[in-house]
């Protein structure tokens, strides 16, 4: 029997478009109105995805913020978690513009990162990125997930960040599935074939915050 680790309440992820109806499943950078955060968005996308839970999870609601919410913070993380003429192709840059933001806020964030190399020998097994994400979920924190290359998991588009709130992993953990939030829509990947097949690796980050510490003016 498959093991499944997730999020308290994926629900949070949901946001609604009040004017089509529509159900998301967090952020789509296709929301961006410029062309430029269209094709280059994926990140601070991600980044809003995050910071979106966490904000619902210690607000106890679910209801708090339809799309045109969600897209004022999607333009407000974008001032910090700002895409390089590159993107944001590390988890060190994605921190960094974190980091920017929190002080901005008067927060202190935790952040915990797990880098995965380009060169195959040097990866790590597939039971530690396992044991990365799962120590992020368990603490009812999403995963920030940059897959540079999608090698053979054809559910994954290249040069891009999206937000895993659940894996599912059988008894020898060599068969893992990621279920994430990408371009507004819920989907399951095969994380254990991403890790085999991926020719430029990527990398995985969460945070976690300190509620009672804020910085001083």
């Amino acid at each position: 029997m498959n093991q499944i680790i997730s999020l308290s309440d994926i629900n949070l992820f949901k946001v609604q478009d009040r004017l089509s109806g529509g159900i998301y499943c967090g952020s789509d950078q296709e929301w961006y109105p410029s062309k430029r955060k269209k094709l280059t968005g994926c990140g601070p996308s991600t980044a809003a995805n995050l910071l979106l839970y966490d904000n619902r999870r210690k607000g106890m609601s679910s209801e708090s913020c339809d799309k045109k919410c969600l897209l004022t913070l999607m333009e407000e993380v974008w001032k910090f978690v700002t895409p390089e003429a590159n993107g944001i192709p590390s988890t060190k840059l994605f921190i960094d513009g974190l980091k920017m933001y929190a002080k901005k806020k008067k927060r202190i964030y935790s952040y915990f990162s797990l880098d995965i190399p380009k060169n195959k020998e040097e990866r790590q097994k597939i039971s530690e990125v396992v044991e990365f994400i799962a120590s992020g979920i368990q603490q009812d924190r999403p995963v920030a997930f940059l897959n540079l290359c999608n090698g053979k998991e054809q559910h994954l588009e290249r040069w891009h960040w999206v937000t895993i709130y659940s894996l599912e992993y059988n008894t020898n953990i060599n068969n893992v599935w990621a279920y994430i939030c990408d371009e507004g829509e819920s989907k399951k990947i095969n994380l254990s074939l991403w890790l085999r097949t991926s020719t430029m690796g990527g990398g995985f980050l969460y945070f976690t915050e300190q509620d009672e510490i804020v910085l001083a003016d």
